[in-house]
């Protein structure tokens, strides 16, 4: 019993595949269980090990790399046009927008991401 449940022999329907772990089987129930479709687009939970996420407040790593970031466009015009154009459909998408200047989010999880506008 013990060798067919943590057998590292080919348990996969393609050589050398190892199958899925208990995490992966896991998630994929998750997903069947949560996924949407909604105004054209497939929504599911991201693959967290739990549904209680401490995002840690990177807002001055955020900014410094933005810095980083605006240097670097100033030098390659192409990485500053697809760089704009990812952020940019990641708003126009609802998966991030802007922070206003006045709003601070210490008390509740956020993630920044470094943007053209960074000072």
């Amino acid at each position: 019993m013990f060798e067919r449940d943590f057998s590292e022999k080919d348990v996969g329907r393609v050589p050398d595949e190892k199958g899925l772990s208990q995490e992966d089987q896991q998630f994929l129930k998750e997903v069947a269980k949560n996924i949407q479709f909604t105004n054209g687009h497939y929504q599911l939970p991201l693959p967290f090990r739990t549904n209680k996420v401490n995002l840690v407040n990177n807002r001055e790593q955020a900014v410094k790399r933005a810095q980083w970031q605006r240097r670097k466009m100033k030098l390659n015009p192409k990485y500053h046009e697809d760089y704009v154009e990812f952020v940019e459909k990641l708003v126009s998408e609802g998966y991030a927008y802007k922070v206003p200047e006045d709003q601070s989010y210490d008390k509740q999880p956020a993630w920044y991401l470094p943007s053209k506008e960074a000072k």
